[in-house]
């Protein structure tokens, strides 16, 4: 599946995986992310044996991309 929303001139939006049940609301819409960048989204696992996302982690592009993202040359 994929989750790009829309591309600007150096970021992206990247929406966020639904709640396993349309009953839960969900807390993270999208975000938006500079070029090169990646997204680690982390569930909360609920009682009832749902999941929802409540947080991520931004994955920064390696290093040897990172000189081209940065604008460095």
């Amino acid at each position: 599946m994929n989750n790009l929303v829309k591309e600007g001139k150096n970021t992206y939006i990247v929406r966020a995986p639904p709640p396993s049940s349309p009953d839960i609301m969900p807390s993270i819409y999208w975000i938006e992310l500079a070029e090169g960048f990646l997204v680690e989204w982390l569930w909360t696992y609920l009682p009832d044996g749902n999941r929802v996302v409540t947080d991520y982690n931004i994955i920064p592009p390696p290093a040897s991309d990172r000189k081209k993202v940065d604008g460095d040359v």
